[in-house]
């Protein structure tokens, strides 16, 4: 008998990511909304299962039936809107991915300004605004510019620079717009200069730093990446 390979589920993710799976020794289970499913995703995977990995409820009961008939050794996510849904998978069934904790963190702006203020590690002027008129008290008390975004999303997704109060107003509506329900606006001073993106590879409590890129963003005050 041959060694077992380690079985991998992954939750959403793009061909590329599939085909890099696909080079490593494991057997791969893909949970996959079905208007994302492509041919290639198909083929590369062990197995499929068509979900909105977006629900996690129901991805979570998916993963728990899948494992007590072929368990799972890790889950990972590669796309943003599957972090949370693997993380609560990793800790329901206790196998290995990232935990539940710090990845609410990254899906949440304003838990992380709270964390890093806390810490001291990036003191920066913020509000979690639950109307216009708490983001405009928040404009006014600030001596330049404010960023206005959703407290969730990604791809700067409904992020506008202000500068004025009809600045914000649009912005406001453009954040707005981009909000799950019962979600925040959050305000934040505007830091001025060239933005670069940290990688980064954590385990076993270590991190170390994989690359360090410059950004590429438009120039219209919502800051989305060109490259």
């Amino acid at each position: 008998m041959g060694t077992r390979k380690p079985h991998i589920l992954m939750v959403g993710g793009w061909d590329e990511a599939l085909e890099k799976a696909a080079r490593v020794e494991t057997r791969l289970t893909l949970f996959q909304n079905k208007d994302l499913l492509t041919t290639l995703q198909s083929r590369l995977a062990g197995r499929v299962v068509t979900t909105n990995f977006r629900e996690c409820g129901e991805a979570l009961l998916l993963a728990e039936a899948i494992h007590r008939a072929d368990p799972f050794d890790g889950v990972v996510s590669f796309t943003e809107f599957g972090l949370e849904t693997a993380a609560a998978i990793q800790k329901a069934l206790g196998i290995k991915g990232n935990p539940p904790a710090p990845v609410r963190l990254t899906r949440d702006k304003v838990a992380m300004r709270e964390h890093l203020n806390a810490a001291g590690l990036d003191p920066l002027a913020f509000k979690r605004c639950g109307s216009f008129e708490e983001a405009k008290i928040f404009l006014a008390d600030c001596a330049g510019p404010i960023i206005c975004k959703p407290g969730h999303g990604s791809g700067s997704e409904g992020v506008s620079i202000v500068r004025t109060e009809d600045d914000l107003r649009s912005a406001w509506m453009l954040a707005s717009k981009a909000l799950a329900q019962d979600e925040p606006v959050i305000c934040e001073e505007y830091i001025d200069g060239p933005e670069y993106s940290v990688e980064s590879l954590s385990l076993g409590g270590e991190h170390s730093i994989v690359a360090i890129t410059e950004k590429m963003t438009t120039h219209d005050g919502h800051f989305i990446e060109l490259g």
